[in-house]
């Protein structure tokens, strides 16, 4: 038996413990659980590795000096960081522009296959951050960490900038001469022209591309996307007789499965569904949510009860139910739980309304059991693609590089994406590009496949171009630019149309294909709305065909590919935002480890960031292993989108490609095996950051108890006003508006939406690889993950031994794992700890509630951050901006064809355009943390006093609050009554993190619900 001791831990201890409860209720880390003497030192120096401070190699710093690592201090107060500018005011003011008050636009933002609708704030014509946009059907007013990320690529120095042929500079004239040469002769000599794209979401792009072909008929168009939905819409043309994508609603759904589908993670509208699935969950009618999954995923958190299964045996999962729902013989395939199916089945037939929704990674015969399933039940609607293809993406392909093996491709476009990098590996689509005589590839990023093709064409931002893009459900918006384009590009519609022979810009494309309401009310209402009203148009089909055979379950291991939480399929490796975002569930930054189970784990020896080798076929890849709680047996998850050579410099080789070994036949699932490589990487994990040491943290309950009132809340003895404090017997002892925020644990998904949207408010650095790894991460915000065995349908009896064999107790098992994701700002407390200890008076209480920060005080003691119990302050103990400034224009860079332009910005300039011009950039030396974005705070005060009354309630939205899908922060007026703050802190579930501390949090939590089917006990 392998040795699991050398894993920094040792698993069996951790499982006897969590089987007797004798370790902690919640818990974060097996670390934690275990009590290593490694972990308690980790947590009890407040700054740990402080003596490695300056041990940093500026090669390594240099190379993560990207976009957004060069955030802080561009626009401080250190006279170190700016050069002397001179500032020229206007001559005369335009229109509608008052100097120092923001504008907002709506645009649309595209991501998987549909559109999120936002709202761009905009400072003289400088976009700087991202909102939802309350009136588009799919973002309700919320947003994404995706969208919020946006407004970093569209300043990242690295971005694509000029025309360039075989990576020399060219012209985008000189482009269009050959290119309309290579499409002339590749009709007389009777060779295909092929327009490769990725799905096709935009009517303008759609109709260019239509122009296109009627200009050259020998011109095919075919679609690919690395997280292809081909098994969906194959399994919606199995079923209905037409592909078609699917369109779940989860609005009024009493019962709710996913199946190895991530609703609040990596499906399509997400953000729309999370706002529904949240609305569902209230106390008098709580929805049910169950989840059969492979790979742990943010829709598996939220369930009230869970199964785990590798890929294989989710698919017989759902033939079982599909046979249990309508009819049918035969028994459950090995492995499937056949009670747990049958109460799961039992449940959906029950509710008034239910909704089963499968991943892209369920096979087509799985979608088609599915759609059948819905049509049994509520059923759902479905819509068309745009832009239909004969067979799949994969089949078009694969049809590509075999005509261009043959030498039958004359010229090919490519527009976006990164085929060489994530195309299947036994395509060889590098090589067949090769083999063709003329491509040109156009992207915002050059990439691998630049570099193979004979152009290199810049595209435009979505925010520097006109354009359009229709959601999942059919609803248009049309994308309106924010700024001219920052370099010398097109938007891809503008590149079609050019070389269609009708150069046009993109607003001339655009009000093209909106002729019929270019020139009337309609069109500017919908440039105000943000959606072309009645445009919206998801179809219920009829379900007529039969659904094929399932996969059956195979013996052996299975390896499962899935986008990456936060760089997707590689577009955003790039971005430091997204490199340095904790991923959900795992929290890890800058890697993409293999996710095995702790039972796998145990059974082979491997520990944390050890290196193992993942074979497939006759291709391999070695990458660091990650243990993941509740990961099904018998299968590993390797995540796509890193290890990226050729993107940039913040994701130049940030973590390993794992698309070697990822063929079209096993595109989401594949046999394969596992082997110890040697070998060890520290993995950047930001989850055993910290420790409350096992103090009252989470509170959860059935949903019944908290309707019966018999919750079991632990009782404090102390007394609230006797402390070492000046008597402050009064609740508000100040006048005015008392500022406070109330955090619904039963609505926070763990999406991190907040953690982006705080960065982006508050011109937050990124710190790269090493100082995560040294605890100097600087979020203001953090999500801690807590476990817990059982899901609410254990044994009742604290004295029943449970038999970590048989029982869900068993971690080993993971099925009823219960996780509850809790965001962690300052507290913002009445009788705060930090601000005594600070010897300078850099930390303050305002006459509001307010915990402020004194910037230019601080004298870096940190004496706050170490009496703070929340540990939530953040240190600048470097200044991430290099005070010399060597590589901020950033002259050079590793691509032979990008060079600074001197009539463009350089990329100090850029990133001097990101910045919140209302937030202090604060450079080294200084401690930071939440705000309650006192900015907003201000404005709204300002508007108030201008206006003559008091702040409404909601008129103050908070960053986070802003981008929260779920509506789980709530933030206003605890001095007045009728707010929905102080309602909510009247709620019985509303409690205050470490009361017994008696700091009087301004931020107060309400317990999370849990809703389990009382016939699941002992299944």
């Amino acid at each position: 038996m392998a040795d699991t001791k050398n894993q920094g831990f040792d698993i069996a201890a951790v499982r006897e413990k969590l089987a007797k409860k004798s370790g902690p209720e919640y818990w974060r880390s097996f670390e934690e659980v275990a009590e290593t003497p490694e972990f308690h030192a980790w947590v009890e120096d407040e700054f740990p590795n402080r003596s490695s401070l300056l041990d940093i190699n500026r090669r390594d710093l240099i190379k993560f000096m990207g976009a957004s690592m060069m955030l802080a201090g561009l626009a401080g107060c250190r006279s170190l960081v700016l050069p002397t500018e001179k500032v020229v005011p206007y001559v005369t003011k335009p229109e509608d522009i008052i100097p120092g008050r923001p504008l907002q636009f709506a645009t649309v933002l595209g991501h998987n296959q549909s559109a999120l609708g936002v709202l761009v704030t905009s400072y003289e014509g400088r976009p700087v951050k991202v909102e939802g946009n309350p009136n588009h059907p799919q973002s309700k007013g919320r947003s994404s960490s995706f969208a919020q990320a946006a407004i970093l690529d569209m300043y990242d120095p690295d971005r694509a900038r000029e025309v360039h042929k075989k990576n020399f500079p060219s012209t985008w004239d000189q482009l269009g001469r050959d290119a309309d040469a290579a499409f002339t002769a590749a009709a007389k000599d009777g060779k295909a022209i092929v327009i490769l794209t990725e799905t096709i979401v935009s009517p303008t792009l759609k109709s260019q591309i239509t122009r296109f072909q009627a200009k050259y008929p020998n011109a095919e168009v075919m679609q690919y996307d690395a997280v292809s939905p081909d098994n969906m819409l194959e399994g919606n043309r199995m079923a209905l007789g037409q592909p078609a994508l699917t369109v779940p609603s989860l609005d009024g759904a009493e019962v709710i499965l996913a199946v190895d589908a991530d609703l609040f993670g990596d499906m399509p509208d997400s953000v729309r569904l999370a706002s529904e699935f949240a609305a569902g969950r209230g106390l008098e009618n709580t929805n049910r949510l169950y989840a059969i999954e492979s790979t742990p995923t943010l829709a598996g958190a939220m369930a009230d009860h869970r199964r785990a299964a590798k890929p294989s045996l989710v698919e017989a999962y759902l033939e079982a139910l599909h046979t249990a729902i309508l009819g049918g013989s035969g028994s459950a395939p090995t492995g499937v739980d056949a009670a747990f199916v049958a109460k799961v089945a039992a449940d959906l037939k029950g509710a008034g309304k239910a909704v089963v929704v499968a991943g892209f990674s369920v096979s087509a015969a799985g979608h088609a059991h599915v759609a059948h399933i819905n049509d049994a039940l509520s059923g759902v609607q479905y819509q068309a693609p745009l832009m239909p293809q004969p067979g799949s993406q994969l089949a078009g392909l694969r049809k590509l590089t075999q005509q261009a093996a043959k030498g039958e491709v004359g010229a090919l476009v490519i527009l976006g994406g990164d085929p060489v990098y994530n195309a299947p590996a036994d395509l060889k689509f590098a090589e067949a590009l090769s083999k063709i005589p003329f491509s040109v590839h156009q992207t915002e990023h050059y990439n691998d496949t630049s570099f193979l093709t004979t152009y290199q064409a810049p595209c435009s931002h979505v925010f520097e171009g006109w354009g359009d893009l229709r959601s999942l459900d059919g609803t248009v918006s049309v994308q309106q630019p924010l700024i001219a384009p920052l370099f010398n590009t097109k938007t891809a519609s503008e590149m079609i149309a050019s070389l269609a022979g009708r150069p046009r810009t993109s607003h001339e494309l655009v009000k093209e294909t909106y002729a019929p309401i270019a020139k009337t009310a309609a069109w500017d209402k919908a440039l105000h709305d943000g959606v072309i009203a009645n445009s919206g148009a998801p179809k219920t089909m009829a379900v007529t065909g039969q659904p094929g055979a399932a996969p059956k379950p195979a013996n052996g291991l299975e390896i499962a590919f899935r986008p990456d939480p936060t760089l997707w399929d590689g577009r955003y490796a790039n971005n430091g935002w997204m490199q340095e975002l904790p991923k959900p569930l795992t929290t890890i930054t800058w890697d993409n480890p293999a996710l095995i189970s702790p039972r796998m784990a145990d059974q082979l020896g491997i520990k944390d960031g050890a290196h193992i080798k993942v074979v497939v076929g006759d291709k391999s890849v070695e990458l660091p292993a990650l243990i993941c709680v509740g990961h099904a047996d018998d299968c590993i998850t390797l995540m796509i989108g890193s290890g990226r050579k050729e993107v940039g410099s913040v994701g130049h080789g940030a973590g390993v490609n794992v698309n070697p070994v990822r063929n079209s036949a096993g595109f989401w699932m594949a046999n394969g095996a596992v082997e110890l490589a040697g070998g060890r990487t520290d993995l950047a994990l930001t989850q055993t950051h910290h420790s409350m040491q096992g103090r009252d943290i989470v509170r959860a309950f059935d949903v019944e108890d908290v309707r019966k009132g018999t919750m079991d809340i632990p009782e404090h003895h102390f007394d609230i006003h006797t402390n070492m404090y000046p008597d402050t017997k009064d609740e508000f002892p100040w006048d005015g508006a008392q500022w406070a925020m109330t955090i619904d644990l039963n609505l926070c998904t763990g999406c991190n939406a907040c953690v982006t949207a705080c960065q982006a408010e508050n011109n937050i650095p990124v710190v790269g690889k090493l100082q995560v790894l040294k605890g100097r991460e600087m979020h203001w915000i953090r999500i801690d993950r807590y476990y817990r065995v059982g899901a609410g349908n254990e044994a009742k009896d604290p004295n029943d031994q449970l038999d970590p064999k048989n029982h869900a107790s068993d971690v080993f098992n993971g099925d009823e794992i219960s996780t509850v994701m809790m965001p962690l700002a300052c507290m913002h407390c009445e009788i705060a700890p930090c601000e005594p200890v600070c010897p300078v008076a850099a930390t303050v209480h305002s006459h509001e509630g307010l915990n402020q920060m004194v910037y230019n005080r601080c004298v870096g003691t940190r004496y706050c951050s170490n009496n703070c119990p929340y540990k939530v302050r953040r240190f600048n103990f470097l200044n991430y901006t290099d005070n010399q400034g060597q590589f901020m224009d950033r002259t050079e860079v590793p691509y032979t064809w990008t060079v600074t332009s001197t009539e463009k910005p350089s990329g100090r300039a850029m990133l001097k355009l990101l910045n919140n011009p209302n937030v202090t950039v604060r450079g080294r030396g200084v401690m930071e943390k939440c705000t309650y974005c006192v900015q907003r705070i201000n404005a709204a005060r300002i508007d108030a006093k201008r206006d003559k009354r008091a702040i409404a309630d909601g008129e103050i939205i908070t960053a986070c609050q802003g981008a929260c899908p779920t509506n789980a922060i709530v933030f206003g007026n605890i001095a007045d009554a009728n707010s929905v703050v102080s309602k909510n802190r009247k709620n019985p579930r509303n409690y205050f993190l470490l009361e017994e501390l008696n700091t009087r949090n301004r931020t107060t939590y309400l317990a999370k619900m849990r809703n389990p089917n009382p016939e699941m006990n002992n299944v």
